[in-house]
């Protein structure tokens, strides 16, 4: 996996977001602000090497639960046409 989108929907602090983000995949990629509009908060995390899809997606899962961010955080990877939320991650 190699692109992520990132959406914050909810009540989620999005600096506390991309510094737990840029902290989980320190050296791994980067985050950069996507082009959604201003209801929502949009970020991509852009890897700079492939990594297998269940990694990335625990990763991000993962940050999403130490903030108690629940279902306010949904994640879509680039190669995917679905939305996965923290309770579709766990479910």
């Amino acid at each position: 996996m190699e692109l992520v989108q990132i959406v914050i929907d909810g009540s989620v602090d999005r600096d506390d977001l991309e510094e737990a983000i840029a902290e989980a995949f320190a050296g791994l990629g980067d985050l950069v602000p996507s082009g959604l509009d201003d209801e929502d908060a949009g970020l991509d995390l852009e890897l700079t090497r492939d990594l297998p899809g269940d990694e990335v997606l625990g990763r991000l899962f993962a940050v999403v639960d130490d903030l108690d961010a629940g279902d306010s955080v949904r994640v879509r990877p680039a190669d995917d046409e679905d939305w996965i939320r923290l309770s579709d991650w766990l479910g």
